[in-house]
């Protein structure tokens, strides 16, 4: 009696597969291709992402690679036949944020589709909700919504390689999820609740299927045909939550039902005995150096040195890095010079950091502080701080050098434009080679420690730069101002 019942099963969910595969030639009554038809939505050339601005009701048919497809919360309805969103050989599209209903197949990937990822999308009330067949490898579906559909929540036919994340299949008439002909598939995070069948495999092997919730199906799991499909992981992984299985959980108490939930074809050794019972992936967070605090030592006012703190994520989900800043805010010597711009997201990984680069600029003497915030969604380390400071000082600079910077910025204003002689006639270039030659005389006579001639001299260079009617400058532009400034500190170091 219970062998003709599967077989029963067994073609039942056969027509229903074959019909589906006969219906593919099936199209809306018109179709809106993207991203050339702004009659639904924006396009942002530079990010590649169509944006819908209204509800829809035709399918919408992507026709190019490396976009996203943002619903933004709007839906696209049918009349009971076509496809709600269909590829053809795309890859790396996103769609996100969709509600699909009344198609015959809501969100279809068609022959060679791969690479592509699928998520927070509802497809409800069509004949199968996500439909991905014949080759579309490769593919990634998580938080999607696929409920009440005719036949299938998520159908794989003749496709290999997926990622089932975090899914909710609920209340579809035939099977939440149906793999057929499709193998190296995994499925983790998902909830699959009140179907006929939970999830049912035929002819398809070596797919993962761990960590899902299996809640009062009617046949929560079934295997037909292919080998070395696995149902659970290790310790502490495990396997799936199945609500017809929850006891006994004895010796010891570790949360897994002490006998293995067995099937038709497969069989779960470490079923759970809660619903979502398995540790959850959780984002970890480290900053780098280990020591999360930098001292830039003695650095002069108005130089620079930078300091450079690296984030990591070595957990198992991904780290929402939601802010950096400094506190207290506002400082004028210590700045973010360069970061990605928050939020940003940092994905599990041993090698992979970001960098967060601080500068150092002292404006005034002494000693000077700041903390650098990281705020992230580690639930341990919210809030990292790594504690910074510095310390201004004024470098005395030498006459005989400061002389040599005033002479060599003379030559480059002048070699640049920004400063050039004034007067009439031919008297301008005359007056901007006089100039040049005072200032190598106040040279020559700082080198000879002849002080007060050299004070002399500067100023009647500062009377010439200073930008007074009388006596009037030799020189105009820019650069007169800086040349000025220097000039005048010269003079005042040297009178001290």
């Amino acid at each position: 009696m219970l062998l003709n019942k599967r077989k029963k099963l067994n073609i039942f969910i056969l027509l229903a597969a074959v019909a589906a595969v006969l219906s593919l030639p099936v199209a809306a009554t018109a179709t809106k291709s993207i991203p050339s038809d702004l009659s639904i939505g924006t396009w942002d050339s530079a990010n590649r992402i169509y944006t819908l601005n209204t509800n829809v009701s035709e399918t919408i048919q992507i026709d190019e690679d490396n976009l996203t497809l943002d619903g933004a919360g709007y839906t696209v309805t049918g009349a009971g036949s076509g496809n709600g969103v269909y590829l053809y050989q795309r890859s790396n599209v996103t769609i996100t944020n969709l509600t699909v209903e009344g198609f015959y197949n809501g969100i279809h990937l068609y022959y060679n589709c791969q690479y592509n990822t699928l998520t927070g999308n509802t497809a409800s009330n069509n004949n199968t909700g996500i439909f991905l067949y014949d080759n579309s490898n490769n593919n990634t579906l998580t938080g999607n919504t696929t409920a009440s559909n005719d036949s299938y929540g998520i159908y794989l036919l003749s496709s290999s390689t997926n990622t089932l994340t975090g899914n909710s299949v609920s209340n579809n008439s035939s099977t939440g999820i149906y793999l057929l002909t499709s193998s190296g598939n995994t499925l983790t995070g998902n909830t699959v609740a009140s179907n006929p069948v939970g999830i049912y495999l035929h002819s398809s092997s070596t797919n993962l299927i761990y960590n899902n919730n299996f809640i009062d199906n009617n046949l929560q799991a079934y295997v037909f045909y292919g080998g070395g499909n696995d149902f659970n992981q290790p310790p502490p992984t495990g396997g799936n939550y199945w609500s017809d299985w929850t006891s006994p959980d004895v010796a010891p108490e570790d949360g897994f039902v002490d006998l293995p939930y067995v099937f038709n074809g497969g069989q779960d050794d470490l079923p759970w005995t809660e619903m979502d019972g398995w540790p959850q992936p959780e984002p970890e967070i480290v900053v780098y150096p280990a020591i999360l605090s930098h001292d830039f030592g003695d650095v002069p006012i108005g130089e620079s040195r930078t300091y450079v703190a690296q984030i990591m994520n070595i957990g198992n989900a991904d780290l929402e890095v939601s802010s950096i800043t400094l506190d207290p805010p506002g400082s004028a010597d210590f700045t973010i010079t360069s970061a990605p711009e928050t939020p940003f997201m940092v994905a599990p990984s041993d090698t992979f950091v970001v960098d967060i680069e601080t500068t150092f600029t002292p404006t005034t003497e002494g000693d000077v502080y700041t903390t650098l915030l990281i705020e992230s969604n580690d639930e341990d380390e919210p809030l990292i701080g790594v504690e910074l400071g510095g310390v201004g000082v004024i470098v005395e600079i030498p006459p005989e050098q400061q002389i040599q910077n005033i002479l060599d910025f003379f030559d480059l204003s002048v070699t640049d434009g920004t400063l050039v002689g004034y007067g009439p006639g031919n008297s301008p270039e005359k007056r901007l080679n006089a100039l040049r030659n005072m200032i190598k005389a106040a040279g020559d006579l700082i080198n000879a420690e002849c002080y007060a001639q050299a004070i002399e001299q500067l100023e009647s260079i500062n009377k010439k730069t200073d930008g007074e009617r009388r006596p009037p400058d030799f020189v105009v532009g820019e650069a007169i101002p800086t040349l000025n400034q220097m000039v005048k500190a010269l003079i005042e170091d040297l009178s001290s």
